[in-house]
């Protein structure tokens, strides 16, 4: 299997054989494979911006935590993550926002440091991991995206031929609980929601009342919700029970 499975955008050959089917519509793996495949390139190359440029760019010519945070009794140390965070000039972004009563000391504290670059590297940091680090992480995501989009209507429209599949759960429909295949098929034929399911004997034994009490229930539809909804059909062809 690729590491990236393709998904063919040209799905005119479908239904010639299973094999072809299976290439034209990646399984579920395949496409969770292209999902994790996409976060690792996107994580590869925000780690070699932050190796490269982001973390030289904010610890050159800055002093540690230890040294520019002011130590606490009750406290513990700085950690080393921290140490390597943005933390060091945002603490330097605190100490130029100095007041009198305490300017001797922390100038103390900063003697022959140079902190005057402080907001400069704050606006090339932002600017460098918005244009170099979130646009195309973002174009990215937003280009598979479309390819999911376009996959999933196709194997809506070309595989599955139209046709919906819904999920009724027991929780939401209690009085179903405990009822078999054969009796929801039964139900299902009984309110006239299927014709795919009856045999042809059955079929043409009732299509003639069914026929009778479709056309009751269109004018009573027709009569409650308009002619737009009355006009809307419904014919389950399969039915699958998990007990």
């Amino acid at each position: 299997m690729p590491l990236f499975p393709p998904i063919p955008s040209d799905v005119s050959n479908t239904g010639r054989s299973r094999a072809t089917d299976a290439e034209l519509f990646p399984s579920d793996e395949q496409l969770g494979q292209r999902a994790l495949w996409i976060s690792l390139l996107v994580v590869i190359v925000w780690s070699i911006l932050g190796l490269v440029a982001f973390l030289p760019l904010y610890l050159v010519a800055t002093p540690c935590l230890a040294w520019s945070a002011s130590s606490s009794d009750h406290g513990g140390t700085y950690s080393i993550l921290e140490d390597l965070s943005l933390m060091r000039l945002i603490r330097l972004l605190d100490v130029q926002s100095v007041s009198t009563s305490n300017f001797l000391r922390v100038r103390a504290e900063f003697v022959g440091e140079d902190i005057s670059h402080v907001h400069e590297r704050v606006i090339i940091l932002t600017a460098l991991t918005i244009i170099l680090g979130v646009l195309p992480a973002l174009w990215i995501i937003v280009r598979e995206l479309k390819v999911l989009i376009s996959h999933w209507k196709n194997f809506t429209k070309v595989r599955c031929e139209g046709k919906e599949m819904g999920w009724l759960s027991a929780t939401k429909a209690p009085g179903f609980v405990g009822w078999g295949e054969k009796r929801l098929k039964d139900f299902i034929l009984k309110q006239g929601l299927s014709l795919s399911m009856e045999s042809r004997e059955a079929r043409n034994g009732v299509s003639q009342s069914r026929s009778g009490r479709r056309t009751r229930a269109r004018e009573e539809r027709q009569r409650l919700y308009g002619a737009e909804e009355a006009i809307l059909e419904v014919d389950v062809q399969s039915l699958f029970s998990i007990g």
